[in-house]
C-alpha cells in the first residue's frame, strides 16, 4: 500500500496535497509516507465521528443526485457504494455506517475522507464548491 501511494505521484503526474486517514491500523504505514526520503508526503489524521464526515458525506450525496459524480469504471467502488448504508445520529448528521452496511465499504469511506480533506482547502482557500469538480 505505501509502494502504491508513494508512487502516484510519478504514475500519474499528480501533485498529492495530503494524505488522510483512519488511525485504527495505520500508524506504520502514516511514519513510512511521512518518512519517505523522495517525496514525503503530509498525512492528516480524520476522526471518524458524525460531526466529521457529516459535510463530506451530504456533498457526496449532493453530486450524485446532481449528476455532477464522475470516475473511472470501478467494479469495487460500485460494490461498495451498494453495501453502503447512511444513518444518522442524534442531531440527524449523515455518515455512513460501517456496521450497518451490507459489506465493505472502504472505498467509500476513502472517498468520503477525501472529500472532507478537500472541503477542508477550499474552506480555507475561501472558494466556492460550485467551481469544484470531484
Amino acid at each position: 500500500v505505501e509502494r502504491f501511494i508513494l508512487g502516484l505521484q510519478k504514475e500519474y503526474g499528480v501533485v498529492i496535497e495530503q494524505v488522510g486517514y483512519d488511525k485504527y491500523n495505520a500508524i506504520s504505514t502514516v511514519q513510512k509516507l511521512e518518512g519517505d526520503e523522495d517525496t514525503p508526503l503530509e498525512c492528516v489524521e480524520i476522526m471518524q465521528h458524525s460531526k466529521v464526515l457529516h459535510r463530506p458525506t451530504k456533498l457526496l450525496k449532493e453530486y450524485i443526485l446532481n449528476k455532477n459524480f464522475c470516475y473511472e469504471p470501478n467494479k469495487l467502488l460500485e460494490i461498495n457504494f451498494q453495501n453502503a448504508r447512511c444513518t444518522e445520529d442524534t442531531n440527524l448528521n449523515k455518515y455512513v455506517n460501517k456496521k450497518k452496511s451490507a459489506g465493505k465499504v472502504d472505498a467509500v469511506v476513502a472517498l468520503i475522507n477525501a472529500i472532507y480533506l478537500l472541503d477542508q482547502g477550499v474552506i480555507l482557500a475561501n472558494e466556492s464548491w460550485g467551481a469544484q469538480v470531484i
